[in-house]
């Protein structure tokens, strides 16, 4: 999110225009700004802000603040913050890697219902997914029997193999 900011400063204080977010009030006529100071016809010494982000006005803002011998407006801080958090919540969101893909299908298992994942044959067995409520379910599939054992997780399915006794009639 690319904004354009102006750094206003009078007497006493330093000013953010052009942060996006305002932290009080619903109707958009009610003030251009977050900072009620910088809707009123008060004069200021502006200059535009080098940083393109957020939180580099911030640190922007402060520099001249202590510069200027004057204070930071407390609004306008609360602002460019909810802004910072923001844009540094689309960035963390950008930069996660996607979702995992479900592993694709193989054909229909032994027991109706289920999709086939994958065989094992040595253990006379498959494991099978079936969709219920939008949420995958695995299930351990004896192919002789044609007992289906529900698993709480997929990778929960070597164990149990391992162990034996999961079909009740082997």
């Amino acid at each position: 999110m690319a904004a354009t900011f102006t750094l206003k400063y009078g007497r006493t204080s330093v000013h953010v225009a052009g942060a996006e977010i305002r932290t009080q009030g619903t109707d958009f006529d009610y003030a251009k700004s977050a900072c009620p100071v910088l809707s009123r016809s008060v004069r200021f010494c502006e200059r535009a802000a080098q940083a393109t982000t957020a939180a580099e006005v911030i640190e922007e803002a402060k520099k001249l603040a202590v510069a200027t011998s004057n204070k930071l407006c407390k609004k306008c801080l609360e602002a460019l913050e909810a802004m910072a958090a923001t844009e540094a919540a689309e960035a963390e969101a950008a930069a996660a890697p996607a979702g995992r893909t479900p592993r694709a299908a193989q054909g229909v298992a032994s027991v109706a219902g289920w999709e086939l994942l994958y065989d094992k044959p040595k253990q006379g067995a498959e494991v099978g997914r079936r969709s219920v409520e939008g949420r995958p379910q695995y299930a351990l599939i004896c192919k002789a029997h044609g007992h289906a054992h529900e698993l709480p997780r997929l990778t929960a399915e070597r164990a149990l193999r391992s162990n034996g006794g999961w079909c009740p009639s082997c």
